[in-house]
């Protein structure tokens, strides 16, 4: 990032919106599974003064400046990044409170914009997909997962195949979306991917800072079943119910002792869960 550049002038602005990110600093290895062992959180501002747009950035959950309201401040520094302008705040910094300045519906669009950027829906089926610009989202079916694998940069990536429609992508999810629990099977949104070529003339799509995993409503069931039997394997338990259907539970949802279940086996429980893949567990009520 270039060095802040420190203004005399008054800055009259909006806060338009403010955003909450969270993102791993860095990762680690236990056993065979890549962890975050390092989390920052940082609260992001987009402002406006109705001609240019500002982003600043501020460490914990909360943000600098509120949204809606306007300000006058001075002793600010600007800093031009990758074509964005940051607005940096210091302890000599004069921030005031101020009546509500009057931006245009074009102005605030754009500092959404600045915050989080369009990501075009598309259905999969166009055949210009990988000419398109900016941010893509799309919708479909995991075909192939591979094993999350670390770079040489220690940044984690998990590569996927998904079918939207008749059409079969290559997706490589990096960072913190690599390490999202998915399954052959699962239906995705995936949003704010970019769009590339290879060298071989193959297209595929990586994700970004923006990128986020979304599972569509309607896959997540409610059941209630009797478990019969349980196994663990790596850090990954796999509970049988009485109709033959196995049950994948992550370390994230149980990572107790199994023998103290199996001594209660059969037991009844109710399962929250994606193509048997178990997001939540509750006593039954009977």
């Amino acid at each position: 990032m270039a060095t802040p550049t420190f203004l005399p002038e008054f800055l009259r602005c909006k806060c338009v919106a403010t955003r909450l990110r969270q993102r791993a600093l860095t990762y680690s290895m236990k056993g065979r599974k890549i962890e975050i062992s390092k989390l920052k959180t940082e609260s992001i501002s987009a402002l406006t003064d109705g001609v240019t747009v500002y982003l600043n950035k501020k460490d914990g959950f909360t943000p600098e400046f509120e949204e809606g309201v306007s300000y006058v401040l001075q002793k600010y520094a600007l800093s031009n990044a990758f074509g964005q302008i940051y607005l940096f705040v210091g302890a000599g910094t004069l921030k005031f409170k101020t009546v509500p300045q009057t931006v245009t519906e074009e102005a605030e669009t754009s500092a959404r914009q600045a915050l989080c950027p369009t990501s075009q829906v598309m259905s999969g089926e166009e055949e210009d997909i990988f000419a398109k610009e900016g941010y893509l989202s799309l919708q479909g079916h995991i075909k192939e997962v591979c094993s999350v694998r670390m770079t040489g940069t220690h940044v984690p990536i998990l590569d996927i195949q998904l079918q939207c429609g008749q059409k079969l992508f290559n997706v490589s999810l990096w960072r913190d979306e690599a390490l999202t629990e998915l399954y052959v099977g699962d239906e995705v949104i995936l949003t704010h991917l970019r769009p590339c070529m290879l060298n071989n003339g193959q297209g595929k799509f990586h994700s970004s800072t923006y990128t986020s995993v979304k599972i569509p409503e309607g896959q997540v069931e409610d059941i209630e079943v009797d478990i019969i039997a349980i196994s663990k394997i790596n850090d990954t338990y796999h509970f049988l119910s009485s109709d033959s259907f196995m049950y994948i539970v992550p370390e994230s949802i149980f990572s107790g002792n199994p023998d103290v279940l199996t001594d209660k086996l059969p037991m009844k429980l109710v399962l929250k869960h994606i193509n048997c893949r178990v997001i939540e567990i509750r006593s039954s009520e009977k």
